[in-house]
């Protein structure tokens, strides 16, 4: 999420949230408004009960008629916030809002919590933050009632317009890759060298000059889909990537 500074003059009621106070009696008050991909705007208002339709004017989302507001619930369920619902920024709880273009909302769960969503798609990496786990150590797998689950990351993409209720479930990442043709599981999007290295010489010691290292890879992501990587760098890795690492010198 943004880390937006705002005035010293203003109570930031995320800053109260994370500090473990409440928010004081008087305004003006600081929250943010994130859209569809969980991108924030700062918005101030002076009121400590605003109307959803003030709140969305201090985001600079107008007319006010065409957007829907949700506030993001600290189990990470969402509520619909009206134009004509009032909210008490005092009570905590209440610092995170996102805000969509439209008048429909999308029903999904997500870990078995059920949550509303304001655009037809949505993404992985939109729904781990919502679950609030670690994106960097879960993966999100969108439950198929037949068994044929998918698999979903970082920008992959699931469609709520699809017949009945998506259903989502966050599990920790374990992608499995080959070094030098043996299967190996890892439990992390990116690799460094000597990362990758270890899977294959598990005492490699960075500190130790006696020996070299070469490793090459293919069959990865677009990012990097093929090449050698070399002290210092890292690799984005994914399922059945491969790896060749070998000695290259040996004093």
């Amino acid at each position: 999420m943004m880390n937006t500074p705002f005035d010293a003059t203003v109570e930031d009621i995320a800053q109260a949230a994370r500090d473990g106070r409440p928010p004081r009696d008087h305004g003006p008050y600081g929250l943010r408004v994130g859209d569809d991909h969980l991108h924030y705007t700062a918005a101030v208002l002076a009121d400590p009960v605003p109307l959803g339709a003030q709140i969305l004017e201090a985001a600079g989302l107008n007319p006010v008629r065409e957007y829907m507001l949700l506030q993001i619930m600290r189990d990470g369920s969402t509520k619909e916030v009206r134009a004509e619902d009032s909210v008490d920024l005092r009570q905590p709880g209440l610092e995170t809002f996102v805000a969509f273009h439209g008048d429909r909302l999308y029903r999904l769960t997500l870990n078995d919590r059920s949550m509303d969503w304001g655009t037809r798609w949505i993404t992985a990496a939109v729904l781990l933050t919502l679950a609030r786990v670690d994106p960097a150590a879960f993966e999100v797998v969108l439950l198929h009632p037949q068994g044929q689950n998918r698999v979903l990351s970082g920008e992959d993409r699931a469609d709520l317009d699809d017949p009945g209720v998506e259903r989502f479930e966050t599990i920790p990442l374990a992608i499995e890759i080959f070094v030098n043709t043996e299967p190996k599981v890892v439990h992390q999007r990116v690799l460094d060298f000597w990362q990758v290295v270890r899977l294959e010489y598990p005492h490699a010691d960075p500190s130790q000059a006696q020996a070299s290292y070469t490793v090459t890879y293919a069959k990865g992501p677009k990012a990097n889909p093929s090449g050698t990587l070399v002290k210092g760098q890292s690799v984005v890795v994914k399922q059945r990537m491969e790896f060749d690492v070998f000695v290259t010198d040996r004093s």
